[in-house]
């Protein structure tokens, strides 16, 4: 049963790895002109259909000794939350309902909650950035 967890996560290394550098090649050797473009684009959607195609046997049900029961918690990083609390609770309207910092973790993140507390459904949202960000 372990084994076929760590073929699975290899599988997907590998599908992430693939397709990060088919990524970066293609960006790097994209024509400025049009005339190559639909080619291009072909190309490119073809690799993507195959990276979903692979990710997608490596995560099928059949495959996966568990079952994803919900989601508990939503973590976003920048080194500057204050656009991101914006978003979140100005213009998305969630509420926020606490903050955290922690010099020692380097860590200074809001805490929002979507969903209504002690619901199954609730998912806490914490917009983070680094206290020190040299460190």
């Amino acid at each position: 049963r372990h084994g076929g967890n760590a073929a699975v996560a290899s599988t997907l290394r590998r599908a992430v790895v693939a397709r990060s550098v088919t990524t970066l090649t293609s960006a790097s050797i994209t024509p400025r002109n049009n005339s190559s473009r639909p080619i291009l684009f072909k190309q490119r959607y073809e690799k993507d259909r195959q990276f979903l195609s692979t990710i997608r046997a490596a995560s099928s049900s059949s495959s996966r000794p568990f079952k994803v029961l919900g989601l508990q918690q939503i973590a976003i990083g920048s080194l500057d939350k204050s656009k991101l609390s914006s978003l979140w609770t100005d213009i998305f309207g969630v509420e926020k309902i606490g903050n955290y910092v922690s010099e020692k973790e380097n860590v200074n993140e809001d805490i929002l909650r979507l969903g209504k507390e002690g619901s199954p459904f609730c998912v806490e949202v914490d917009l983070m950035m680094p206290v020190d960000e040299t460190k």
